[in-house]
């Protein structure tokens, strides 16, 4: 037998229409991520500003911030970025990836970046980041469809692991090329 379906005519969507529709779009995302930055930066701040006594201190790497980078920084060494701004970085990664931009302007003095990461170990960074554990609310998507929270913990060290030895790789293959070229 044959199948027949009658299709509506097409049109070209109205401008107007169109604009709205995609002007909401851009708005809730704005919104959206504008919200978990600030909060993010916030967050950051404060953890750079004080120690675990609460005080205000000056050298920010005896902050809660930078104790905790410092201590989880040898993890990252081998990858070209064993710094504690770098390693808190991608925790608050952890909560939302926006939020990595977002730290390394608010722990890197201005124009420190340039100065505390190479370009080969910059693409290690980004490629850690690109594959390392996803943000909060894609782990409690994962747990939600695992339905068990075993399963939950190991993807996202075999996440985390998959990252450390592909960036580890950028690093020491660009490293080689880059003393080659």
């Amino acid at each position: 037998t044959t199948f027949i379906i009658e299709l509506p005519p097409y049109r070209l969507p109205d401008a107007k229409t169109l604009l709205l529709h995609v002007w909401d779009k851009v708005r809730d995302f704005i919104v959206r991520a504008g919200t978990i930055i600030f909060l993010m930066t916030v967050l950051v701040w404060f953890l750079q500003s004080f120690d675990f006594r609460l005080r205000p201190i000056e050298d920010s790497s005896q902050s809660i911030f930078g104790l905790l980078g410092g201590f989880l920084a040898p993890v990252f060494s081998p990858l070209g970025f064993g710094t504690w701004e770098a390693t808190v970085a991608l925790l608050t990664g952890l909560v939302a990836k926006e939020s990595v931009v977002a730290t390394l302007g608010i722990v890197y003095p201005e124009g420190a970046l340039e100065v505390m990461f190479t370009p080969v170990s910059a693409l290690a960074f980004m490629t850690f980041t690109l594959l390392y554990t996803p943000c909060v609310a894609a782990i409690s998507a994962m747990r939600r469809e695992f339905g068990n929270t075993r399963w939950t913990i190991g993807a996202l060290f075999f996440q985390t692991a998959v990252a450390w030895v592909f960036s580890f790789l950028v690093y020491r293959i660009g490293s080689l090329l880059a003393s080659v070229f």
